[in-house]
């Protein structure tokens, strides 16, 4: 397939065009879509070494994000809501941080396996799933949606007010391709059609409080984050972009 990146003028996103319609996206993350660790089920043997180390250093390790989520604001006991769950890892480690939490996952045999050896929530269709979240979290998800614009609308409605939308993602921002052109023409392709940068996200969500950051994460600075207004943490030179946004109107951007 002949492809190129485009930009949307109106709203600032970087995609790979030609795009894939909805129905061509769902069936290539269920039958094509091979990402190695994140959608190959582990044998029996595997899974259980996993779970006697709660999956702590190994690829699937989401201690990081756990830390993050902390920074946030987020707290055991909240509702939260893994979109894009594959085969269920991060779900249980966020259930096992003690987060009542529960996965969306498009693919059915991936969910299933989530269901059935992790014993983890996993559903795999937007209207099996209740409202009243207090976190939407997303771990290198987003870029693979066809429709963005909907995917957050969607966000919000699940969200309660108040609530935040997490997203991990490649990081699609000038900074990053301008210290590191080779990564980032890496970033996008068959597999991730979107780059997500700054100047999509304030269009997409300019009316909430909202903050991106680069890794390595200032996670000082990130904490000090009140919940209110646009902020951005460092100069996003990093490789992989942390955004938040809140459920609530912002007076200014």
């Amino acid at each position: 397939m002949v492809a190129w990146l485009a930009r949307c003028r109106q709203c600032q996103l970087i995609y790979r065009a030609p795009t894939d319609s909805v129905k061509r996206n769902q069936s290539y993350y269920e039958t094509e879509y091979d990402m190695g660790y994140t959608t190959d089920c582990p044998s029996p043997q595997e899974l259980c070494e996993l779970v006697s180390s709660r999956f702590v250093g190994t690829n699937r390790d989401y201690s990081v994000y756990l830390e993050l989520l902390k920074d946030l604001g987020a707290r055991p006991g909240m509702r939260l809501l893994d979109f894009g769950a594959s085969w269920g890892y991060g779900t249980w480690q966020l259930r096992d941080a003690g987060y009542d939490t529960v996965g969306f996952e498009i693919s059915r045999s991936r969910a299933r396996y989530a269901r059935d050896e992790l014993g983890v929530t996993v559903w795999t269709a937007p209207n099996e799933i209740e409202d009243g979240f207090d976190v939407h979290f997303s771990s290198h998800v987003i870029e693979h949606v066809p429709k963005l614009l909907d995917t957050f609308h969607q966000a919000m409605t699940w969200l309660k007010p108040g609530g935040m939308m997490v997203a991990i993602t490649p990081s699609g921002c000038a900074t990053f391709r301008d210290q590191n052109p080779a990564a980032f023409r890496k970033r996008w392709g068959r597999d991730s059609p979107n780059l997500l940068n700054k100047e999509f996200y304030w269009h997409a969500f300019e009316h909430q409080p909202r903050l991106i950051a680069s890794r390595p994460y200032a996670r000082e600075a990130i904490a000090a984050w009140d919940g209110t207004g646009a902020v951005v943490v460092d100069d996003l030179v990093g490789d992989e972009l942390l955004f938040v946004a809140k459920n609530e109107p912002v007076g200014e951007g």
